[in-house]
């Protein structure tokens, strides 16, 4: 049994951003849960701690908003318009789609781990792998579309480039 959830807003032992009663209530607003419904609270649990650990690997172009906190989120942010914005509501979306992802395509991820795929050039990727494909997953993609898609506003897309 996985631990327990402690999704605290910018709490010191923070481990997820999302509750399982908070993943559910969102997860029922979605046209397709992906599954998520069907899925024992152990392995929502350790879908929704993978999807936390998976957000945070991203580059946040904002400072966190407790100094002490463990998770990136909540940042110190404004919108375009001056209001100060945190960032909650979406990288709760984000990890629930995240997880849901997991869940949806955890044999294709699964292989693609095993078979080292990650930072691997198109080159030297065999299309002739036992993967089956399925137009929206691609093995080089760690994090759900959506998920980014969710989070744009607050990833950091600048580029660093040293000589080496």
């Amino acid at each position: 049994m996985p631990s327990q959830i402690v999704a605290d807003v910018g709490g010191v032992n923070s481990n997820s951003y999302l509750t399982l009663d908070d993943a559910d209530a969102l997860a029922d607003d979605l046209l397709d849960d992906g599954g998520w419904s069907t899925l024992d609270d152990d392995t929502k649990t350790r879908l929704l701690f993978e999807a936390t650990k998976t957000i945070d690997k991203l580059k946040i172009a904002y400072d966190k908003k407790i100094a002490t906190q463990n998770r990136k989120f909540p940042v110190s942010a404004y919108d375009k318009n001056g209001i100060a914005i945190d960032g909650m509501n979406e990288v709760k979306e984000a990890c629930l789609i995240q997880a849901i992802y997991y869940n949806k395509y955890a044999n294709q991820i699964d292989y693609a781990a095993r078979a080292s795929i990650t930072g691997i050039t198109g080159e030297s990727y065999s299309a002739e792998t036992s993967v089956s494909r399925s137009p929206s997953y691609n093995p080089y993609k760690k994090f759900a579309p959506g998920a980014i898609s969710v989070l744009s506003y607050f990833i950091d897309l600048s580029l660093t480039l040293s000589r080496g």
